[in-house]
């Protein structure tokens, strides 16, 4: 398995994933499912002194195609990824190798130089375990191993036959009950481990980490007709006291129908004392025509070192069954002195079946543990569900259904210093069933907040991030059929705001908030929908505020909401793009500007649509300058706002020469249907105070219009 650092993507019949790049237009103990979890994208922490910066927040996208249900993100509920044992009936042929005593299988490169007649060897230059039939004159064909059985309690040592692997292949089983591992390819590696036979069934060790300080760890990969295992596989990079630690291997299960893994696969890297902690390997889970099922814990972390290694990276993938993951993914950047390490990535694909995940998935950046140290960024997941293609044909896509703590946030930097805090990653949650929806379901259950806000930081707080929702029809499905394309719900908090300047920090500018898209059905006359569907739900409060300043030099924005829903939309609790004061009293000349006010803007082409909760645009305070205040639009056949409406503009200090109030904004609410357009509570478009005021702005509903711009509203 090779994936690259920089640019890692999974390929599937009609569908192409890349990691950093997103295109807008049984249960185990370790899991950590039902109610209490967070989706954490948020930027790490900067340090408190001058320069320290705020990480940016990540982006979480959730993207349904041809799907009848809704989006769901609920604060409740728990997916269920348990799976059962399957018996296994193991075969070792006619030529088995028991091994039922420590044992070293040695290479031989010419028939010359077989050992004596009963003691297995390895081919040199090929991957063949034989039994020596004692004839020193040819390689027969009769001493090839048609099985191998390791006792418990027993270590099995191979020699490397190719190039700097023990490889070997047989069409018969394979039990371990005890250890198989390598020797040494050099002082600086381990040797790798590589076959391919029929079954695997272990409940044993298979061990090819580092042993000498700072020893890279070599590969293991086992290629199989089934895989069946519950011991440890490990591949762990060795520490060093005082260089540079050893990296991880890569770990790979391949089999042909299925793998059901219990066992924990650990391929971290190495850490340590005064040099680079080693980087994690790589551990894929994959299988050709049945399921992907695993209930161990999987750990490709980073060392710890004066630089954080980086994760590596997870990938279980399907080409016609289900993906089921119950253990922990655990591949965090290492704590570093100077640097925190990238985190990691978790790719779950299944073609024609569904992606289940019931555990908590932790790709955080590392730590910056010392003053001016920057935290790592973090990593990217990716839980996809598409149509697979059997031998008659296509295979509908399943559900994706996702709970646990989900972490790509990025590390924070240590507060004594200017060091800058990790930038957050990247989730994305797909389900495209291709024209055949079936009822496919997209839940991310037992979330209590989504925390996708920018980095506290003394001098600049990082942007907020961006949350993508996107549930459509698909093309390919007549009008006529009148077939639904979901909406979404969204139970837990959504927090998008930029992050603060600290409290006593050396002062700078707050980040600006980020970006909330939602698009869900269609107004495609050629495109069927059936009516009350496609709506957009938001039970709590979405925050898309700026950062609060601190004797800023310019004023940061808060962020942008766009919705278009089309049967309408339901906001339960408030929605926030305020831009956030500056605190600073005693601003220096050209500084202290309160921030700007944000764009929240929602479109329900049928159905009633509502505001339950308070809408604010406004501008934010500052000493120099108030922010102006920003643009609230809501848009429904039937349109009702029952709380108060800010998009006033942020005040000055009076008192200041020169100071400027911020303007008013646009409050605006239009009725497309028969319906009215109503708003029951307060409303503010005042412009902010200062040595110059701001204008005041507009407020335009049901008919009633407020300001000086009443002809020049959208």
């Amino acid at each position: 398995m090779t994936i690259s650092n920089t640019q890692r993507f999974y390929r599937l019949p009609g569908l192409l994933l890349l990691a950093g790049l997103f295109l807008l237009t049984a249960c185990s103990s370790s899991s950590s499912g039902g109610g209490g979890n967070e989706i954490l994208l948020s930027g790490g922490s900067g340090g408190h002194e001058a320069n320290g910066q705020g990480g940016q927040g990540g982006q979480l996208a959730v993207l349904q195609e041809a799907g009848e249900s809704d989006i769901v993100i609920s604060r409740s509920g728990r997916a269920d990824a348990s799976f059962s044992d399957v018996s296994l009936a193991l075969h070792f042929g006619d030529n088995p190798l028991m091994v039922t005593s420590d044992l070293t299988v040695p290479v031989v490169d010419v028939a010359a130089n077989k050992p004596a007649i009963g003691v297995p060897y390895l081919r040199d230059g090929m991957a063949e375990m034989r039994i020596s039939d004692g004839d020193t004159g040819a390689f027969n064909v009769e001493e090839l191993v048609t099985g191998l059985r390791v006792e418990s309690g027993v270590t099995l040592t191979l020699e490397l036959n190719q190039g700097a692997a023990a490889s070997f292949e047989f069409d018969h089983d394979l039990e371990n009950l005890g250890t198989i591992t390598v020797e040494d390819d050099s002082l600086d590696d381990r040797g790798s481990l590589t076959m391919s036979i029929g079954a695997y069934l272990g409940r044993g060790m298979l061990d090819t980490s580092g042993v000498l300080d700072g020893q890279n760890a070599g590969n293991i990969t086992v290629e199989a007709r089934v895989i069946r295992n519950r011991g440890l596989i490990q591949a762990r990079g060795a520490d060093h006291p005082t260089n540079g630690a050893g990296n991880g291997g890569n770990i790979e299960l391949a089999g042909f129908v299925d793998v059901r893994n219990r066992g924990d696969l650990d391929a971290r890297g190495g850490e340590s004392g005064s040099d680079a902690g080693g980087n994690g390997g790589n551990i894929a889970l994959e299988a050709g025509f049945g399921p992907v099922f695993n209930s161990g814990d999987l750990n490709g972390s980073g060392g710890v070192g004066v630089q954080g290694g980086n994760a590596g990276g997870v990938a279980m993938a399907t080409e016609i069954a289900d993906v089921r993951n119950s253990g922990e993914i655990r591949f965090a950047g290492g704590a570093g002195e100077d640097t925190g390490g990238a985190g990691g990535f978790f790719e779950g694909v299944a073609a024609g079946g569904s992606i289940v995940n019931d555990a908590r998935v932790i790709l955080r950046g590392g730590d910056a543990t010392v003053a001016d140290g920057n935290g790592g960024n973090g990593g990217a997941a990716f839980f996809v569900a598409v149509t697979g293609f059997g031998f008659s044909g296509p295979i509908a896509a399943g559900d994706v259904m996702v709970s646990g703590r989900l972490d790509v946030a990025g590390g924070d930097s240590a507060e004594a210093g200017e060091g800058a805090g990790g930038n957050a990653g990247l989730i994305q949650v797909i389900l495209d069933s291709d024209g055949a929806p079936m009822g496919q379901q997209v839940s991310l259950l037992g979330y209590r907040a989504l925390q996708i806000q920018g980095g506290d930081a003394g001098e600049a707080g990082g942007n907020g991030g961006a949350l993508f929702l996107q549930n459509v029809p698909t093309e390919s499905i007549p009008a006529n059929m009148d077939v639904a394309s979901g909406g979404a719900v969204i139970e837990p908090d959504v927090l998008l705001h930029g992050g603060s300047i600290v409290a006593g920090g050396a002062g700078g500018q707050g980040g600006n908030g980020g970006v909330l898209f939602a698009e869900l059905g269609s107004d495609d006359p050629n495109v069927g929908a059936a009516r009350g569907t496609a709506r957009f739900q938001v039970h709590r409060d979405i925050d898309l505020r700026s950062g609060e300043s601190d004797g800023a030099s310019a004023a940061a924005p808060a962020g942008v909401m766009e919705v278009e829903a089309y049967d309408g939309f339901e906001f339960g609790g408030a929605v926030l793009a305020d831009g956030r004061p500056d605190r600073s009293e005693q601003a220096t000349p050209g500084t202290g500007f309160g921030g700007i006010g944000g764009e929240i803007i929602a479109l329900g082409a049928r159905e009633a649509s509502r505001l339950d909760g308070n809408g604010s645009v406004a501008g934010g305070d500052g000493e120099s300058a108030g922010g102006d205040a920003g643009i609230f639009v809501l848009v429904g056949e039937e349109v009702t706002a029952r709380r108060a409406l800010d998009a006033s503009g942020g005040s000055a200090d009076p008192d200041l020469t020169g100071s400027a109030g911020g303007d008013g904004g646009l409050i605006e609410m239009i009725a497309v249907g028969n319906g009215p357009a109503t708003h029951a509570g307060s409303r503010d478009i005042s412009g902010g105070g200062g040595d110059t005021p701001g204008e005041d702005g507009t407020y335009s509903v049901g008919g009633e219009c407020e300001g000086d711009d009443c002809f020049g509203i959208i």
